[in-house]
């Protein structure tokens, strides 16, 4: 581990860069591990991210159901509310 980075392992020494008309050759099991691993840790903090963002969002609105349910009737008009049998005022 170096500062905020974690080496996996060094790359290749002898990896050259295709010439043209060259075939480049398949990644190595080493780079699609290390691959894998970088998208993994990406979306475990991405859903880390996600998880407290919620958690936020979940504290802001736990009060609305204690505060509906101290509020005997709400303010409403009957022409907002849709399917209303009582007589609209236009």
């Amino acid at each position: 581990m170096s500062g905020d980075s974690i080496l996996l392992s060094s790359p290749p020494a002898d990896a050259d860069l295709p010439t043209a008309g060259q075939v480049p050759a398949p990644p190595s099991k080493d780079l699609l591990e290390r691959l894998a691993f970088s998208a993994g840790m990406a979306r475990v903090t991405k859903l880390g991210v996600y998880e407290e963002q919620f958690d936020e969002f979940a504290e802001g609105v736990a009060g609305i159901p204690k505060l509906l349910e101290s509020v005997r009737r709400l303010p409403s008009r009957s022409r907002t509310l849709p399917g209303s049998t009582e007589s609209r005022k236009c």
